[in-house]
């Protein structure tokens, strides 16, 4: 295998530590930039030069893969969040579905509070729900923007982009109009009861 030079290695130790800066910041560039670690680390184990300066950039890769688990970690700690708030969600859900389907002989004044109740569960999950989807927009967001930065290096034109956008837009406000309609008959429903 052809020895690179010092400078050649050093120089890509700086782009995966400038890619190592980026994946603090969004936790989804971790695999791809583990790779790149871990390919780095392969070159410099195939260098035959045994000096004080490839000593350094072995320290230095040592370092980069130190830093890439810490954020691994942090990355896996989030998805087993998310994953406990999808469980959450799913076992509430069930929760309502139960009391739903479960029929008894009660008074009335029992089967009114126990609607209310109900209600008042529904609305609380709602809400969970409410705040989850404003977690994933931000996420969606983020998302946008890197596919617009992508499209404009891509050379797509602003046309495309703002059609794409207003087709977004619209189907954004009709998905918000008809989650607000449901909040507000959830309350009409409690009123009543």
């Amino acid at each position: 295998m052809k020895s690179l030079e010092f400078e050649d290695l050093n120089k890509m130790a700086d782009e995966i530590e400038d890619e190592l800066g980026v994946c603090r910041n969004d936790l989804r560039k971790i695999g791809t930039l583990n790779i790149k670690a871990q390919s780095y680390m392969n070159i410099l184990s195939k260098q035959n030069q045994n000096t004080k300066e490839f000593n350094l950039l072995k320290e230095r890769g040592e370092h980069i893969q130190n830093n890439i688990k810490v954020l691994s970690d942090l990355r896996k700690k989030e998805k087993q969040e998310l994953e406990q708030e999808m469980s959450d969600s799913k076992i509430n859900f069930k929760r309502i579905t139960e009391a739903r389907d479960s029929s008894s002989n009660v008074s009335e004044s029992d089967f009114f509070h126990g609607q209310s109740s109900r209600l008042d569960r529904i609305i609380h999950s709602s809400m969970d729900s409410l705040e989850s989807i404003k977690r994933q927009g931000n996420m969606i967001n983020s998302v946008n923007d890197t596919l617009r930065r992508s499209f404009i290096k891509l050379g797509a034109g602003s046309d495309l982009l703002q059609k794409i956008e207003s087709r977004v837009a619209g189907d954004k406000s009709l998905f918000l109009m008809l989650i607000c309609i449901l909040i507000a008959l959830i309350i009409l429903l409690k009123l009543v009861f």
